[in-house]
Order: C-alpha cells, then sequence, then structure tokens
C-alpha cells in the first residue's frame, strides 16, 4: 500500500519529533508536515522520492534543517519553509528545475537565499518575510520566470542587486518593512510588474528616474518612508498608474507636477506628508475618485480650475487653514473637512 500512496498528511502531530524512513513510498507526490511543532528532523530518505512535488514544513519551529537530498528533487514544484528555524535551503546547483514557489516566511535563522537559487529555471513566486535576511544574491537575476518577488520584513536587507533588473516576467514586488536605501536604476526595466510596495521602508530617500519605465504599474505603495523627500518628474510616465499611496511620508515636501499626466490614476494618498502646495496639473485628473491630503500644511485645496468630475472621496481634515473647493465635484460622495474652510457653505450648496 505504502508504495501506492500519492498524499501523507501529518499536519498537526504534535508528538512527532522525527520522520520514519520513507524510501517505501515510491509514488508519493505530498509530505505535508505542517505545524508538527516538535519534529526536529526529516529522513534523508525523503530525497530519493523521486515523485514528491510539495513539500510543507511550515511551523515546524524546531526543524533546523532539511536533508540535503531535498535539493536535488526533480519533480519538486513547492516548498513551504515558513515559521521553521531553518538556517538555510539545500539548493543544488542545476537541480530543483521545476520548482515554482519557495515559501520562507518568518525564517528567524534564514540569514540569505543561496547563490544556486539563481540556476532555478521555473520559480514563479519567492517569498521571504525573515527578519535576519540581510542579502539576496545577484544570481537572482537568473530567474527570468519569476513572477513574484516577497521580500516584506526582512528587517535586515538593505540592498536589492542590480540584477533585479533582468527579471521580466516579475508583475510584483514587495519590500514592506526592509531597511533599503534607495532602489537600483535598473527597477525601470521591470516592463511587465504591476505592483510595487515599499511602505513603511524608513530609510528610503528617493526613487530613481528609471522608475518612469514601468509601463505596466497599477499600485505603487511608498507610505510611511519617513526619509523620502524627492519623487522623480518621471513619475508622470507610469501611464497606467491606478494607485499611489504617499501617505506617512513626512519629509515629502513636494511633488512634481508631472503627476497630471497619470491620467488613470484613481486613488492619490498625500496624508500626513510635508507637501504645502498642490500642482495645477492635478486637476487634470479626470479619472480621481479618492484625494487624501489630511494633516497636510496644503493652504489651497484644488482651486477653481481643477476639473475633478469623478472624485468621489475628499479628506481634508487636520488642515491648518485651507482656501475653498472647485466647482466641477458633481460625484462627490464623501467630504471630510476642516471647520474653518472657507466659502464652505456657499459650495456645498452649489454641488
Amino acid at each position: 500500500m505504502a508504495t501506492q500512496l500519492k498524499v501523507l498528511d501529518l499536519t498537526y502531530c504534535q508528538s512527532l519529533r522525527s520522520t520514519p524512513d520513507l524510501s517505501a513510498f515510491k509514488s508519493l507526490e505530498i509530505l505535508n508536515l505542517k505545524d508538527c511543532k516538535n519534529l526536529k528532523e526529516i529522513h534523508p530518505s525523503v530525497g530519493d522520492i523521486k515523485t514528491l512535488n510539495s513539500l510543507n514544513v511550515n511551523g515546524c519551529l524546531r526543524l533546523k534543517e532539511l536533508p540535503a537530498g531535498v535539493g536535488r528533487m526533480e519533480e519538486l514544484r513547492e516548498i513551504d519553509l515558513s515559521y521553521t528555524i531553518i538556517q538555510e535551503i539545500p539548493i543544488s546547483r542545476g537541480c530543483l528545475m521545476k520548482l515554482e514557489s519557495l515559501c520562507a516566511m518568518n525564517c528567524s535563522r534564514l540569514f540569505r537565499l543561496p547563490n544556486s537559487a539563481g540556476t532555478l529555471k521555473e520559480p514563479k513566486t519567492y517569498e521571504a518575510h525573515c527578519s535576519s535576511s540581510a542579502s539576496i544574491p545577484d544570481s537572482i537575476g537568473s530567474l527570468v520566470s519569476l513572477q513574484h518577488l516577497l521580500l516584506s520584513t526582512c528587517y535586515s536587507l538593505t540592498k536589492i542587486p542590480d540584477s533585479i533588473g533582468e527579471l521580466t516576467s516579475l508583475t510584483s514586488l514587495y519590500i514592506t518593512c526592509t531597511a533599503i536605501e534607495e532602489l537600483p536604476e535598473s527597477i525601470g526595466f521591470l516592463k511587465n510588474l504591476e505592483t510595487l510596495c515599499a511602505n513603511h521602508c524608513e530609510s528610503l530617500a528617493c526613487m530613481p528616474s528609471t522608475i518612469g519605465g514601468l509601463a505596466s504599474l497599477s499600485h505603487l505603495n511608498l507610505k510611511g518612508c519617513h526619509k523620502l523627500h524627492q519623487l522623480p518628474d518621471s513619475m508622470g510616465s507610469l501611464v497606467s498608474l491606478r494607485r499611489l499611496l504617499l501617505g506617512g511620508c513626512h519629509s515629502l515636501k513636494k511633488i512634481p507636477a508631472s503627476i497630471g499626466k497619470l491620467t488613470s490614476l484613481t486613488e492619490l494618498d498625500l496624508n500626513s506628508t510635508a507637501i504645502e502646495e498642490l500642482p495645477e496639473s492635478i486637476g487634470n485628473m479626470q479619472n480621481l475618485k479618492m484625494l487624501d491630503i489630511c494633516r497636510t500644511p496644503v493652504i489651497e485645496l484644488l482651486g477653481d480650475s481643477a476639473i475633478m468630475t469623478d472624485l468621489q472621496e475628499l479628506r481634508a481634515a487636520g488642515l491648518e487653514n485651507p482656501k475653498g473647493l472647485p466647482d466641477e465635484l458633481v460625484s462627490l460622495k464623501k467630504l471630510d473637512l476642516n471647520k474653518k474652510l472657507s466659502g464652505l457653505r456657499s459650495r456645498l450648496l452649489a454641488l
């Protein structure tokens, strides 16, 4: 019977400290050891299972290592190492050629992705929310099939290698809560990138001018980047951008006039920034549905020339002494304003 078994699910076996010899499971495709909290060892014979395509050790809190044979598996498509104390991922050069998903969330002792990871041919997702992870190898640029790169909460990560620009299939990049100080110029080559989340990167001071090359970018989240003080004029080239989130960028005093070219933008969050003046071009955003300028030094909201017929929500609470509203806010459904706003009563009656 063991030779025909395809799925072995030992989820939440709290007393399991080591797996038995698995060499009899010749047809095994899925090995699930999730939440075996006392598991310390996986028998080396697991590396001899030629058919295995999924290995899940998520939540095996005492597991320090995987057998070396795991790194030589030919059919393995997904590995989940999350919430383990594994220090190294055993990827043998030229092996794991069918691996599509590698998840290593909250692996507190995992310091880096091995250089041999660059030899993988099929990975579509790499997820590593590891507080101790301090480096990404240059070889990551060889992962030409990679679509999702998630490095959030890698608190020690200070740099993204230039080779990231070679990930031409990448559609989402998450570097939230890292120590990254700058993004490489090569990021502009990611023509298929749709989502870039770098929120709460407190050391990030500016964005590269090449960001304008991200023709497919629809979501840019830079919230909580306290040192961010400058956005390049090339931002106006992000023709697909729908959401631009800059809330909590306390050092940001200005946004480029080119932002008015973002005709696809539907949401603009400038909450708690140091921006004093909105460029006149912002009035050209006819598809903008939500604008948040709460707790900013902005003096004039939009001006009478603004044509924002689709604006449904305007948040401007906490402004010290703002001037009035434009006339053309025919779609407005939610209005959050400072009571000091000049001309408020007459403008509201006109809406």
